[in-house]
C-alpha cells in the first residue's frame, strides 16, 4: 500500500509556508523507505521520494517513488537507509537478539539497483551486537563517516537514544566505534518511535513515527544544526510535522537526503562507490511543533517491531 497523501492540515501547512519564506524551501531531494508489518514476498518496501524538505512536509511524492524488489527474510527488519555517493545502503536488524550476524548490511551501486535488489558485492555482516535492550532506530553517512542511531526498546526518561558512529564502512563492519559515539539527550515521547536518522550536508533530521496509526500528526522531523545539536537536543526551529500519512499495513524503516549532489562517493572504499536542516528533551511532538513555530514568527517503539 502507497502512503496516502493528506490534503488538509492548517498547522502542518503553515510550517510550510514559513519554511518557504526562512529557508528557500531546502531544494535537497528526501526519501523515507516504508516496510510492511507482515512479511511479503513481494511489495514489502516502498521509497517515498520527495523533491525537498517542503515536498516531504507536504507529501507532494516524487515520480520516482516505487516499490523496490528487496525481499526481506522474515527473521529481519529494516533498521535504516542512506545514501553513499551514488549509492544506497539499507541495514538489516535480526528481529530476534543475536550474538553474531545481527546487523546486515546490503549495499546498491544506484537507485535502480535498489528498484530491483541488485546487491554491491560490498554487502556484508557487521559485527556490531545491538544489546537486547535496544533497537536500530535509524542508519546514516554523514561525510565523517556512518551513525548508527540505537532507540531503547522500553520507554526511559535518559540515555534513550545512543548514537554509535563508525569511521568508516569497515569500522562500522568491524564495530570500531569512534570517540563520537554517544548519547543522545532526545527523549522520545511514550506515544512515538525513531523511524529513522539522515545527515543533509551540515545538520541531521530524526523522523519520529507514532506508535499508533493516525490521520494527522503521524510523521515528525526533528531537525538539528549540527552534531552537537543532536547530542544536546537543541532542535532547529525548522523542525515539523509532516503530512505523510503511512498506511496502517506498513511502518517507516529510513530516511535518506540526497545532500551529495556531485554525486561523490566517500572515499574509503565503502559501499557508495557505484562509480538540510536543529531544547529541552523531546516529549510530545506537538509541543516541539509549538516550539518551533514560535521560533519561525519570530525571526512502533520504532514501530519497534520485531514483528516478522
Amino acid at each position: 500500500m502507497v502512503p496516502r497523501p493528506l490534503f488538509t492540515a492548517l498547522c502542518a501547512s503553515l510550517t510550510i509556508t514559513l519554511l518557504v519564506a526562512a529557508k528557500g524551501a531546502w531544494a535537497l531531494p528526501y526519501s523515507v523507505l516504508v516496510e510492511s508489518n507482515t512479511d511479503r514476498s513481494s511489495n514489502e518496501i516502498y521509497l517515498a521520494n520527495y523533491g525537498s524538505y517542503a515536498d516531504l512536509l507536504s507529501n507532494t511524492l516524487d515520480a520516482s517513488s516505487a516499490y523496490s524488489a528487496l525481499n526481506v527474510s522474515s527473521n529481519f527488519s529494516v533498521g535504516g537507509y542512506t545514501m553513499v555517493g551514488t549509492g544506497y545502503s539499507v541495514l538489516l536488524e535480526s528481529n530476534d537478539d543475536r550474538s553474531s550476524n545481527e546487523i546486515y548490511v546490503a549495499n546498491y551501486a544506484s537507485y535502480a539497483d535498489l528498484l530491483s535488489n541488485t546487491l554491491a558485492p560490498t554487502s556484508a555482516y557487521s559485527l556490531l551486537n545491538v544489546s537486547s535492550a535496544f533497537s536500530v532506530g535509524g542508519f546514516t553517512f554523514d561525510g565523517t563517516g556512518y551513525s548508527v542511531l540505537l532507540e531503547s526498546d522500553a520507554d526511559r526518561s535518559t540515555n534513550e537514544i545512543y548514537i554509535a558512529h563508525y569511521a568508516s564502512y569497515a569500522d562500522l563492519l568491524s564495530n570500531t566505534l569512534d570517540p563520537k559515539s554517544g548519547y543522545s539527550a532526545l527523549n522520545v515521547s511514550s506515544n512515538f518511535s525513531v523511524g529513522g536518522i539522515s545527515f543533509d550536508g551540515g545538520g541531521y533530521s530524526v523522523l519520529l513515527e507514532s506508535d499508533a496509526d493516525r490521520s494527522t500528526n503521524e510523521i515528525y522531523l526533528a531537525n538539528y544544526a549540527s552534531y552537537e545539536d543532536l547530542i544536546n537536543n537543541t532542535l532547529a526551529p525548522t523542525s515539523g510535522y509532516s503530512l505523510l500519512n503511512v498506511s496502517s499495513a506498513f511502518s517507516v524503516g529510513g530516511l535518506a537526503i540526497d545532500w551529495q549532489q556531485d554525486g561523490g562517493g566517500p572515499g574509503d572504499g565503502g559501499p557508495g562507490d557505484g562509480s538540510g536542516p536543529g531544547g529541552t528533551p523531546v516529549a510530545e511532538p506537538a509541543t516541539l511543533y509549538l516550539m518551533a513555530l514560535a521560533g519561525l514568527l519570530l525571526a512502533r517503539r520504532a514501530r519497534r517491531r520485531r514483528p516478522h
